[in-house]
């Protein structure tokens, strides 16, 4: 998944963390980001870090989806204004698999080194 308007996004089934500029330095942005997104529906737990602007979201992914969890977060006048999700592209998914392959392939030759 690739998020416009952020540094930053990490989207699992389930799980979403997002750099949102505006949570950085604010713990009241940091606190009003988790009581909203808390109050959702399916959300099972929130973290907004004040020190990294990290927002981290865990969530019931059959209950609510992750771009309604960017769309709360884009109503709170967070991310520009300009943030929206896309479905991961082709190049996306060919960079996922070979950074997978490649981290398997390490491990194990160093684990027969070891």
């Amino acid at each position: 998944m690739t998020m416009h308007g952020s540094e930053y996004c990490h989207i699992l089934d389930g799980r979403i963390r997002i750099k949102v500029p505006e949570v950085k330095g604010s713990h009241a942005m940091a606190g009003e980001m988790e009581s909203k997104l808390a109050k959702l529906n399916g959300v099972a737990h929130v973290a907004a870090n004040p020190l990294t602007g990290n927002v981290l979201v865990l969530f019931d992914s059959q209950v609510i989806s992750h771009y309604h969890v960017v769309s709360v977060i884009k109503d709170l006048n967070c991310l520009n204004g300009q943030a929206s999700v896309s479905p991961p592209s082709h190049n996306y998914v060919s960079q996922f698999l070979l950074q997978s392959v490649t981290e398997l392939v390490l491990e194990r030759v160093i684990l027969a080194v070891l």
